[in-house]
């Protein structure tokens, strides 16, 4: 509940590209309905927690952000944009294209997107592509 803005809007615009594109987001917020914590999620929010909360329930939510945040090894980061046959993708802006067209696509889509196309040929199970998106 921000004065001018409000919680998703900040979140993609972090999102959207800079140098904080990739920081862990914790939406704390007010808003329980399923579909509130569905829109915060897919705006780019790591995790979502609702008032009331306890002070453990957020800190662990926050060590937990942050283990994965510092388990991704930054010389293994795939390049900025991928070209995919008529599939261009740009990491740093998160937008996608196919065929000159831009594409809508959520947080997640978007990075299950990417790492595929930035591994042509591998295969992934299920817990793998949970672990990395």
């Amino acid at each position: 509940m921000l004065s001018n803005l409000d919680g998703v809007s900040v979140c993609r615009a972090i999102r959207s590209g800079g140098p904080n594109v990739d920081t862990p987001i914790l939406m704390l917020t007010a808003r329980e309905g399923e579909s509130d914590k569905v829109l915060g999620l897919e705006s780019g929010a790591d995790d979502y927690l609702t008032k009331p909360f306890g002070v453990r329930e957020l800190m662990a939510r926050i060590a937990a952000l942050m283990r994965r945040h510092h388990r991704r090894p930054a010389e293994a980061d795939p390049p900025p944009a991928l070209a995919a046959g008529e599939l261009t993708l740009d990491r740093e802006r998160r937008t996608a294209t196919v065929r000159g067209e831009r594409v809508e696509l959520t947080k997640q889509e978007f990075d299950l997107l990417f790492l595929m196309a930035s591994r042509p040929g591998a295969v992934f199970t299920r817990a793998a592509l949970l672990q990395e998106v």
